[in-house]
């Protein structure tokens, strides 16, 4: 007897389905944070797994600093992405934010982005990373 793939032969992703990532909006993101700062601070983000979890990492890189990170946020999901769980330390808790899609973490990011919280940290890490290249 032999026994024969039961799986389909046309399976390929579905372009709808996802949308825009959260990867690929902390991506753009990083970069963003990179060409705005003139490589002073540079954006990084780690990828994990656990279980049915993905966890994304944003780190903010301070190269004048011997490549100093500062850990800014995490995003957490399952597959599909959306609902995505974020987390930052100093402003939520524990109790992460939800995004139910990409237009809703874009807006959770640039709260976090604009806030006095972040703002204070990132200005004082540029000023230490200038301070040390003179």
């Amino acid at each position: 007897m032999t026994i024969k793939g039961l799986w389909p032969d046309n399976l390929k992703p579905l372009s709808s389905a996802v949308g825009v990532s959260p990867e690929d909006i902390l991506v753009v993101q990083a970069k963003d944070l990179t060409q705005k700062t003139n490589k002073t601070l540079q954006g990084e983000i780690e990828r994990s797994s656990q279980g049915e979890w993905l966890t994304l990492d944003f780190y903010v890189l301070v190269p004048a600093l011997d490549s100093y990170r500062y850990h800014l946020l995490k995003v957490r999901h399952k597959v599909p992405p959306y609902p995505a769980q974020i987390f930052v330390p100093g402003m939520n808790k524990d109790k992460p934010w939800l995004a139910k899609d990409s237009k809703h973490f874009e807006n959770v990011l640039k709260v976090v982005f604009q806030s006095a919280n972040v703002r204070k940290v990132l200005g004082e890490l540029i000023a230490y990373a200038e301070s040390k290249r003179k």
